[in-house]
């Protein structure tokens, strides 16, 4: 258990708490902050418990501590505003036996990889695999090893991601729990595994993945529910360590941007057309050196709510709300009926 202390609001997290605010007021739904991985970013990940409570875990840029930290949202409004400077927290010693960072393989080749650094660049990263799988017949396979290089197999096809966990530190493994009433299956070809059946029984809804992998990176658990089974075409890659993956293919990049990520995530294009259409028009500020960086984040936004931007004013607004609260952008001068226009004359090639 952690002890209640004050934390004193740093910059990185009343940036946070701003786009937080921005999904209460802008989420459709209603449910887009429900669960503990719902929003993050390179400090702070976290979401609703219930009504108007929220939870969020801040880790502390020493790396030593980390702060969960209880707020409603009206406190959530008074820190983006400026206007609470401290807050109650718990704060915790995160002492941890980690054997390096988090690695995510996608591909046979050096730009199929990344170092993960931070849990958002992870979820960009898992974003782009995401939406190059939602492409015909595109299903993209995974590797993830934790930082206690814990280590999991995972395939995303369209809407859905089978998860395998093939080797934990305590020797576990287990296969995701999806509808046990479907019997179909499809196939895929890895590099490392060759062709691969994967039923459908072992997939669970996208965003119960992403959730779960995020957790696992950090911790080495899902979260979610799992069969002790594997394929047997899997069992092999337990032999396999960070070292050894790495020896392969050399040292992983450590920025999403640099990786192949730009390349197969069918949204970078759209997001490149944009940003080079708004700065054209001087109705966006940011530096070259963060283009790329900002392309893939626009890209997830893209992939999210681009296509219904295009029709409705009101989501032009908020995904301009949201391209503002991109680290990296300086400003955005775009009125939503800008930003709609843009985003029409951008969209196809």
């Amino acid at each position: 258990m952690g002890t209640r202390e004050t934390l004193v609001i740093p910059g990185e997290l009343r940036a946070f708490m701003k786009r937080v605010v921005v999904r209460i007021d802008w989420s459709d739904d209603g449910n887009s902050l429900i669960g503990d991985n719902a929003i993050s970013d390179d400090n702070t990940t976290g979401g609703q418990l219930s009504g108007d409570v929220y939870r969020f875990t801040y880790f502390g840029k020493d790396e030593t501590s980390r702060w969960v930290i209880t707020l409603r949202e009206q406190q959530i409004r008074d820190i983006a505003g400026g206007e609470l400077t401290e807050i109650d927290a718990e704060r915790e010693d995160t002492a941890r036996a980690a054997k390096g960072d988090p690695l995510l393989v996608w591909g046979e080749y050096a730009t199929d990889a990344l170092r993960v650094r931070t849990e958002r660049e992870l979820g960009l990263a898992l974003d782009a695999l995401y939406a190059a799988a939602a492409q015909p017949d595109a299903a993209q396979s995974l590797r993830l090893w934790s930082r206690l290089d814990d280590q999991l197999f995972a395939v995303i096809y369209g809407e859905q991601c089978a998860i395998y966990v093939v080797q934990t530190s305590e020797g576990d493994y287990g296969t995701s729990a999806g509808d046990p009433t479907r019997t179909e299956a499809f196939e895929i070809v890895d590099h490392d595994v060759g062709t691969l059946t994967i039923p459908w029984s072992d997939c669970v809804p996208w965003p119960t993945a992403r959730a779960g992998l995020l957790t696992f990176a950090e911790t080495g658990h899902l979260g979610l529910e799992l069969d002790y089974r594997m394929p047997s075409a899997l069992l092999i890659l337990g032999d396999t360590t960070r070292e050894a993956e790495l020896a392969n293919r050399g040292q992983p990049f450590a920025d999403p941007a640099q990786t192949s990520l730009v390349r197969i995530n069918p949204y970078t294009r759209w997001a490149r057309r944009l940003i080079d259409s708004l700065r054209s028009l001087e109705l966006v500020e940011l530096l070259d050196v963060v283009v790329d960086n900002v392309t893939l984040q626009i890209a997830a936004t893209l992939a999210a709510h681009g296509d219904e931007a295009v029709d409705s004013l009101r989501m032009a607004e908020r995904v301009g709300k949201e391209i503002a609260a991109i680290r990296g952008v300086d400003r955005l001068f775009a009125t939503p009926g800008d930003l709609q226009i843009s985003l029409r004359r951008t969209q196809q090639d």
